[in-house]
């Protein structure tokens, strides 16, 4: 099991509305995919430009399949300029 945090910092207020629909979009797809068990979007509360992406996948190959997809590329492709950074963390759990 392998967990992934993508933390997404927007360049302007202004994109804030078209990206987050891009990003639920995104999300739609994502979670019919094969080995995705969780995919969620959250919001920062105090800075509306930064979202989080929490994510549980069954391996990485299935994390890297995920990332070379068609809407994935589509959703890069649409949100192209407006992001200020981007970071993916890969999880493992400590038990």
């Amino acid at each position: 099991m392998l967990k992934v945090i993508a933390k997404v910092i927007l360049k302007s207020e202004d994109s804030v509305d078209f990206v987050k629909q891009e990003m639920l979009k995104l999300g739609v797809e994502t979670r019919q995919e094969t080995g995705c068990e969780e995919y969620l979007l959250h919001q920062d509360r105090d800075d509306s430009r930064v979202f989080f992406f929490y994510e549980t996948w069954n391996s990485e190959s299935e994390l890297t399949a995920h990332l070379k997809t068609d809407h994935v590329a589509a959703y890069v492709e649409a949100t192209k300029g407006m992001i200020e950074s981007f970071a993916m963390n890969k999880l493992d759990i400590v038990e």
